[in-house]
């Protein structure tokens, strides 16, 4: 079903006409992506002037490209997808608009109201009047962002052109509010470990660690003396061995104690 200008419902099978959403191109055509899921109708540039990326739409086909795609026209605007639209002010002939960030959406907002913003700045604007074959799109300024060089811009932008969520609902916000600003004693009387616990516990590993460490490097340095080319007799060679290895464990040990 579709509805025409007037409000009436509209079969569209007998209109020959297509249902979808909207995908925008840079290059500034567009295409309908059909709700039954058939193949996508090609829209002209001249055609996507009164539609942006995402809003739903019925389109007559009227014939196919070179490429054998389907051409449409549009029939009726069904449905306004963008509110906000995140972007940078530009200012040119003392005309002030908006350069969207996502570049499927081929329109520059006028701003008529900018206020003190500066050119280069980056900022959401929500559509008061949608864009039609004869005119431009017309927004408010609903956020200022900063400017494009800031540091983290690039994250503050993809949260908007995604419409990713970014802020906090009010109920979180309360509970925040409700939390003290300070630590409770009765907090930290529930804690599992106390602090003289965890600092044990660290200095039993690292000791453990260069216990680990000094007989490693006592067996190496034993090695060294007892191996191929040393002329130094079996039983010599294991007193060595056996005496550097307890020098070795033995050393650490004292370290860690004293720590």
């Amino acid at each position: 079903m579709v509805r025409n200008r007037a409000g009436a419902l509209l079969v569209a099978r007998r209109i020959a006409a297509v249902a979808g959403r909207i995908d925008g191109h840079p290059d500034g055509h567009g295409f309908l992506v059909p709700d039954d899921g058939s193949a996508s109708v090609l829209l002209p540039a001249a055609e996507m002037r009164g539609l942006m990326h995402g809003d739903r739409a019925s389109v007559r086909v009227s014939g196919h490209d070179n490429r054998g795609r389907p051409m449409g026209t549009v029939v009726e605007v069904l449905e306004r997808a963008q509110r906000r639209i995140v972007g940078r002010v530009h200012l040119q002939h003392g005309v002030t608009y908006l350069v969207p960030e996502d570049r499927r959406i081929a329109h520059d907002i006028v701003l008529p109201d900018a206020g003190k913003v500066k050119a280069g700045q980056v900022v959401t604007v929500e559509l008061v009047q949608p864009p039609t074959k004869h005119a431009q799109p017309v927004g408010r300024i609903a956020e200022v962002l900063g400017n494009y060089a800031d540091s983290g811009m690039e994250i503050e932008i993809a949260l908007r052109k995604f419409d990713l969520p970014h802020e906090f609902s009010k109920k979180a916000l309360a509970q925040a509010q409700a939390l003290p600003s300070t630590v409770q004693e009765k907090d930290m009387r529930r804690s599992p470990r106390p602090a003289r616990a965890a600092v044990r516990h660290h200095r039993r590993r690292d000791g453990e660690g260069l216990r680990r460490r000094g007989l490693r490097a006592g067996a190496k340095a034993a090695t060294g003396a007892c191996g191929w080319r040393s002329p130094t007799s079996a039983t010599t060679c294991a007193t060595a061995m056996r005496s550097t290895l307890e020098r070795a464990s033995a050393a650490p040990r004292s370290t860690s104690r004293a720590a």
